[in-house]
């Protein structure tokens, strides 16, 4: 049996879905030629479920309420093919809960198991099968007409699922309506095409790492779902060369501790990232001036630009969901997992994503929450601010950071600011890794840079606080502010960080990595490795923080605690010694405003 559509008459509270669970396959009945249906259930107040084996029993139900019960009926009945199929089913369904005197609102879900509350209910409305209307989904045929058609007339009719059952659907580019839910049964696999020339060039202002439009596109929307089981592939390896690694273009080797050794591929090149073709298609999610988005319980994999980009857009709720490039071992450059630039009201919860880029990027916006996910990445697992526009009231709750070159990265560097930051609840594990890639291990880094080009637009981040945070790391916190008052309210608060050794600290490590200003002395420089370090800061708060070293590193590894050209600065129950003896556990250089307690 192929499990797809189910109608549901409400109420199912999880507490009928419940008595649901023992609903099996009960053979052929009254479905389309050659398809198989669920029994038929009913739920009265309290008793115990009747099961039907024709969806006719509807009509003449086994088990009549009883007065003494409140009438309120469930009735579940899987559906296969057409939408006047499932019509005609949901009268039957009607015409039974005229029978008990129950009141009616029909909805359908995907899967038997979306009665024991296991799977996403779709929005209440039509639904639009693609295998109706001449999708093959056999990964060969251009199913994308099929799919186009099933989403407009879905939006033609004020809303509705459009359902793709479980097949592999070779598709170009797409752009979903207004009040319409992409349903992606378990199963279904939407697959971009690797053609370039199906992707034209983007018409609206957006960022990205394209040109192009992407896969799948929301434009000048509202009330758009994308949900189920299934998958988006995004055939991100065809825009890559896995045969070469990216080198450093970005930085002047001279600058760094190893000189023009730095990078030299006889240290390794495990970790990428592979040298992108010339031209690539555009992000494989782009939502961009709509409002009320969700995507839930897909995964998304392989993109080869961004991965989701929520553009100029309002109330996004992005949960439950995975993105990953693991087809590629996390080596695709540029794959942010999410980025958000524009945007209010963005909520990002219960996710898993690795990717090579960085997983979560924050750009701009206001109002947004990042909560219990899971992270891996090859940039950093949250990127917070970068470039122009602001970013503020954001909350950062409940994540785990594993194997990543670089834990948080908040940054400004053209004039943006970030302000009204809180991240609490996080555990960071970081590595030195080989490669092109910005970031050399730090579990934490918050820098400020004036950008060249652009002296006279200066950003700044304030109101920035860490809680509760325990790092496992290959290098130091880094703090950076180019010039005074680029960096104030800067607080850390319960923060346990350990350094350990790794393989790769003579060839990569005791560097600063600032990339993403044009100063090449100021990118990518040799600098001795402390556990914490801040230049420039105004406002500096280190509050129980401890500090553990693995014994056996080199000499670039220095103090508990370094901070130069900073004032105000506010230590409470800071412990930790040097990295090795004969150097202080604490060095303050030209620093106003020190105080220190135990």
């Amino acid at each position: 049996m192929s499990e797809s559509l189910v109608g549901v008459i409400e109420p199912a509270t999880r507490q009928n879905a419940g008595r649901a669970e023992k609903v099996v396959p009960s053979g052929a009945v009254n479905g389309p030629a050659g398809t198989e249906t669920a029994a038929v259930m009913v739920v009265l107040g309290s008793e115990r479920p009747a099961r039907f084996s024709q969806v006719a029993a509807v009509s003449h139900p086994h088990a009549p309420a009883r007065a003494s019960h409140r009438r309120r009926a469930v009735i579940i009945l899987d559906v296969q093919s057409s939408a006047g199929w499932v019509e005609e089913q949901a009268a039957l369904l009607r015409q039974a809960a005229g029978l008990y005197n129950v009141p009616v609102r029909l909805s359908y879900l995907c899967g038997l198991a979306a009665v024991c509350g296991l799977a996403f209910a779709a929005p209440q409305g039509t639904a639009f099968n693609a295998r109706d209307n001449g999708a093959k989904g056999d990964g060969k045929t251009d199913d994308t007409a099929a799919l186009q058609k099933i989403i407009d007339d879905a939006g033609a009719r004020g809303g509705g699922t459009a359902y793709v059952p479980p097949g592999d659907y070779a598709i170009r580019p797409i752009e979903l309506r207004s009040g319409v839910t992409l349903y992606l049964e378990a199963g279904a696999t939407l697959i971009a095409s690797g053609n370039l020339a199906d992707y034209p060039l983007e018409t609206q202002q957006r960022e990205g790492e394209s040109a192009r439009v992407g896969l799948i596109t929301v434009r000048h929307c509202h009330n758009v779902t994308i949900a189920g089981h299934g998958a988006i592939e995004g055939s991100g390896l065809l825009f890559v060369d896995a045969t070469r690694v990216k080198t450093a273009d970005d930085s002047d080797l001279k600058y760094t501790r190893q000189g023009a050794d730095f990078m030299n591929p006889k240290f390794g090149t495990q970790d990428g990232p592979w040298v992108p073709v010339r031209d690539r298609p555009g992000n494989l999610l782009r939502v961009m001036d709509s409002e009320d988005f969700e995507l839930t319980g897909v995964t998304v994999r392989n993109s080869p630009a961004w991965t989701c980009e929520m553009y100029h857009s309002r109330n996004i709720n992005i949960h439950h969901a995975r993105i990953h490039s693991l087809t590629s071992n996390l080596h695709v450059p540029n794959d942010d997992g999410i980025d958000v630039n524009g945007c209010e009201r963005v909520h990002i919860s219960d996710m898993d994503i690795q990717t090579g880029d960085d997983c979560i990027a924050l750009f701009s916006g206001n109002n947004i929450t990042v909560a219990n996910s899971t992270l891996r990445s090859r940039s950093a697992g949250v990127r917070i601010g970068y470039y122009a526009g602001t970013l503020r009231d954001v909350v950062i709750n409940n994540v785990v950071i594993d194997d990543s070159n670089r834990g948080i990265n908040l940054n400004v560097r053209n004039g943006n600011v970030v302000e009204s930051v809180l991240l609490s609840n996080i555990t960071i594990h970081t590595r030195l890794i080989t490669g092109q890639w910005w970031g050399k291990g730090e579990p934490i880094v918050v820098t400020a840079m004036v950008n060249p080009r652009n002296p006279g637009t200066v950003g700044a981040i304030h109101g920035v606080h860490f809680r509760d945070i325990r790092i496992d790391s290959e290098a130091g916190v880094l703090i950076y502010g180019e010039r005074p008052g680029m960096i104030e309210d800067l607080g850390f608060d319960g923060i346990h960080e350990r350094i350990h050794k790794g393989p790769l600290e003579e060839s990569y490590g005791g560097n600063f990595d600032l990339r993403g200003n044009t100063r090449p002395e100021l990118a990518l420089f040799g600098h001795d490795i402390p556990a914490w370090f801040a230049h420039g800061v105004t406002g500096l708060a280190l509050h129980d923080v401890g500090v553990e070293w693995e014994g056996g590193l080199p000499p670039f590894y220095t103090h508990a605690v370094e901070i130069e050209d900073s004032k105000d600065i506010d230590l409470r129950n800071v412990r930790g010694k040097a990295a090795r003896p004969g150097i202080e556990p604490m060095l303050f250089e030209r620093c106003e405003g020190v105080r220190s307690t135990q």
